[in-house]
């Protein structure tokens, strides 16, 4: 199976007649009918049919064609990968405070393995600076309040934010087993994604309950280095991919039903969307979304 012949294929039904096909592609229509016939002996099936109303899919071809269309992008994305990843490439990423632990590395580590030679600064701002800034190529965010100015974006992963506690915190003043409970320890709350939210904590099944943090901050840092150190419980954003990994973060969950759904977003401003450092940075994020990434201890 080759990718000329799956152009062949799609471009013969986009277009309705192999003669339409190898006027839009400027090949010979005798080469593309070749084409087609070759990948259908290869299949053991017939994908086309010819009627009065022109060209249309088979049975088999209406199954084949959705597979082969992923086929070709999954191609122009891997062309592009190999093309658009230059080793002298820059780029300039802007995180909004409280980035949750981890995700500094997991980025780096990715980025050498993957898109090796594209150096990397780090900014930690807010989305507004950011988006002024002619220096810089991305945006993370983790409120879905988006900052003025052209720009495009889309939900780049989602990661739970939850209930962490030490355990030598648990140990020496009890694990709560109820939300009642909690009004009996030292609480520590994340404002990062609703800044509202510091006094009304949320349940999975969507109810919310009042509670009174003794720290409140808008970086996942702060309260994680706190409860790390065992000053209370925090309600803070926790990367699946990265929690557990880091060699000083021993925080364990609690209270399951506390919790809510983050997201975080990634902002391209026009200024650097044809940046091919950026294009491959962005497949690389929609990846790790998808959980094919996780940070090694190196």
């Amino acid at each position: 199976m080759q990718i000329d012949q799956l152009q062949a294929l799609l471009s013969v039904l986009h277009h309705g007649s192999f003669l339409a096909a190898s006027q839009a592609l400027r090949k010979r229509r005798g080469t593309l009918k070749a084409q087609v016939e070759a990948l259908e002996a290869e299949l053991g099936c017939v994908l086309l049919v010819r009627t009065t109303r022109g060209v249309h899919a088979t049975v088999d071809g209406a199954r084949f064609v959705p597979r082969a269309r992923a086929l070709l992008e999954d191609a122009k994305q891997l062309a592009c990968f190999m093309v658009d990843a230059p080793s002298d490439s820059h780029m300039r990423l802007a995180m909004q405070p409280g980035v949750p632990p981890g995700m500094f590395a997991l980025v780096s580590q990715v980025l050498r393995t993957r898109l090796t030679g594209v150096s990397l600064t780090f900014q930690v701002c807010s989305p507004e600076e950011a988006i002024k800034d002619p220096e810089v190529d991305l945006i993370c965010q983790f409120s879905d309040a988006l900052p003025g100015g052209a720009h495009r974006t889309f939900v780049s992963h989602r990661f739970p934010i939850r209930l962490l506690a030490h355990p030598d915190y648990l140990a020496a003043n009890g694990t709560p087993t109820s939300v009642e409970e909690l009004s009996e320890h030292q609480l520590l709350a994340w404002t990062g994604h609703r800044p509202e939210r510091s006094s009304v904590w949320p349940m999975e099944n969507g109810e919310s309950f009042q509670v009174s943090p003794v720290v409140s901050s808008n970086d996942t840092h702060v309260l994680r280095s706190l409860a790390n150190a065992g000053q209370g419980i925090a309600l803070v954003a926790d990367a699946l991919q990265v929690r557990g990994r880091l060699p000083d973060d021993q925080l364990v969950p609690l209270l399951p039903a506390v919790r809510e759904e983050g997201r975080a977003r990634l902002l391209l401003p026009e200024r650097s969307i044809d940046s091919p450092a950026v294009r491959a940075f962005v497949q690389l994020a929609r990846e790790f979304g998808l959980g094919q990434h996780t940070l090694q201890v190196l």
